[in-house]
């Protein structure tokens, strides 16, 4: 299988490998009843494969992610991305095996397993297991075949708790009205390939599985910082304390990425464009603590390296950043990176400072000037920045307002002082 992914059908790949949702993955939400959003989508989601099946036009789902598991002879696929897809075309294909009275091909569904919940687990299990006698019983002549199951008694009381069974019941009602009145829907399913996936192994990405825990909704590779940042993820839950990397990592998917909202002009109608510019201006501001760093670790000896890193021009590969310090400088960039963003977090009202009479120094103008405007940040402006950084890395939980402005404006007469400051001995 290669880094492009294997084209497949969900009936394929069942067969092939079987599958089970994870324990980290949420629960199912896409039959999720209280939800507008969710109901429109549902709507969306299921009218393009109708219209597919119904007009036999193949229907692409894009990427599917994970990983195979073979264990004491098992065979099955691990989804860390698609779970709510594949769950409905399971549900999909239950239905059409009932409808059109093939339940002979049924058993081959109890390789579809969730490991979310004990009760989600069971559910699926008894789900296929009591087919042939739904079929028997006309379930899909019920006027409800979610109020159907849950009066058979069989259907324990702890699965009206699971919001997963209770999603799952709801889409089995969506389907049936959608696409009952489809001719032989299994055979459309299973014998032709109508609906379709590439089915992704992360281990042939190159990435660690730890990294696609992460993976994005959208059926897409990850972005570039969103690799950066569940390998930076990764790194600090190997090398640092629990409680830090807990912390940590719940803050840059939480206050860390609210923070830079504001610094995005709003004005973008399309909400996933303006979310990858926020992801480009987060990822400026960890590349701007961490230029600082390389030159306050190995100054001159690694002029070169600096400037091609200030000039954007390695990439924002974390191996990269890694390759250029050694472990020890690697873990300061890390704790400096953290306090200077629990600081803008915590005090950003207070990280500004009266420079001189007429000249008022403001962080916030600094990280514009630094992390919003490609190529237009000065050397200055990334010396003021670092300088700021370095502040509340040594000094945040005892953070002094005077202490800060008198600091400030140190570093600030050095730069304006230093005769050969020019933009490369910035560098």
């Amino acid at each position: 299988m290669g880094r492009q992914g294997e084209k497949s059908t969900f009936w394929t790949l069942i067969k092939k490998h079987g599958v089970k949702i994870p324990a980290i993955q949420r629960d199912y939400v896409q039959g999720k009843v209280d939800s507008d959003s969710i109901a429109e989508k549902r709507k969306n989601f299921l009218q393009a494969v109708y219209s597919a099946l119904e007009n036999r036009r193949p229907l692409d789902l894009t990427f599917v992610y994970g990983k195979i598991h073979e264990p004491d002879g098992e065979n099955f696929f691990v989804p860390l991305d698609g779970q709510q897809r594949l769950t409905t075309l399971f549900l999909l294909h239950w239905y059409a095996f009932i409808k059109d009275n093939r339940l002979a091909e049924i058993p081959a569904l109890e390789k579809f397993s969730y490991e979310t919940r004990a009760t989600s687990r069971r559910f699926c299990k008894a789900l296929v297991a009591q087919s042939a006698k739904l079929y028997e019983e006309k379930i899909l002549a019920a006027e409800s075949i979610q109020a159907s199951i849950e009066d058979r008694d069989w259907f324990l009381i702890e699965w009206f708790q699971d919001p997963t069974i209770q999603a799952m019941l709801h889409m089995l009602d969506c389907i049936h009205e959608k696409f009952f009145a489809v001719e032989n829907l299994s055979a459309r399913l299973t014998e032709e390939e109508l609906i379709t996936f590439y089915f992704l192994d992360v281990e042939n990405l190159g990435l660690e599985e730890s990294v696609y825990v992460k993976i994005n909704a959208r059926g897409k590779p990850l972005t570039e910082f969103e690799n950066f940042k569940a390998q930076l993820s990764d790194y600090v839950n190997k090398n640092f304390p629990a409680q830090f990397s807990r912390q940590f990592n719940n803050d840059m998917d939480g206050r860390y990425n609210d923070f830079f909202w504001q610094f995005q002009i709003r004005e973008q109608d399309n909400e996933e464009n303006f979310s990858l510019l926020v992801d480009g201006v987060f990822m400026n501001f960890i590349h701007q603590i961490f230029c600082g760093q390389l030159a306050l670790s190995k100054g001159a000896a690694m002029k070169n390296e600096l400037s091609d890193l200030i000039g954007k021009k390695t990439g924002f590969l974390f191996q990269n950043y890694c390759a250029l310090l050694e472990k020890r400088f690697f873990d300061e960039f890390v704790e400096r990176l953290k306090n200077f963003l629990d600081a803008l977090t915590e005090q950003n009202k207070s990280l500004r400072c009266e420079i001189s009479d007429d000249i008022f120094l403001n962080v916030d103008i600094l990280l514009k000037n630094s992390i919003l405007t490609p190529g237009g940040d000065s050397a200055e402006d990334r010396i003021l920045l670092f300088a700021a950084a370095e502040y509340c890395h040594h000094y945040r939980k005892i953070f002094r307002q005077s202490e800060f402005s008198t600091w400030m404006q140190v570093i600030r007469r050095l730069v304006k002082n230093t005769q050969q400051i020019g933009r490369a001995s910035c560098r």
